[in-house]
């Protein structure tokens, strides 16, 4: 599988709250750029440090976005709204 496409997965599955799945899926599409883009050219290396970036940010984003429904998910509870 492709590093662009470990990245779609890992999307998909953000939105379907898969945190730690979606997690293990952008770090796989680093892992793949990493060997997928190992050319020397320039236009590999962009491509490569292009799709990384992406990766982490999402990354970063997932285990933020993670905190802030559990978060909810704990007021709500708090409120006697259920879960």
């Amino acid at each position: 599988m492709k590093a662009n496409a470990h990245m779609l997965l890992g999307q998909v599955l953000f939105e379907y709250q898969k945190w730690d799945e979606a997690i293990s899926s952008f770090r796989k599409c680093i892992d793949v750029a990493e060997k997928q883009y190992s050319d020397k050219k320039e236009a590999q290396k962009k491509k490569k440090k292009k799709i990384q970036d992406q990766a982490r940010k999402w990354i970063t984003y997932t285990e933020g976005e993670e905190e802030r429904v559990q978060a909810l998910i704990l007021k709500k509870k708090a409120l006697g709204l259920g879960s």
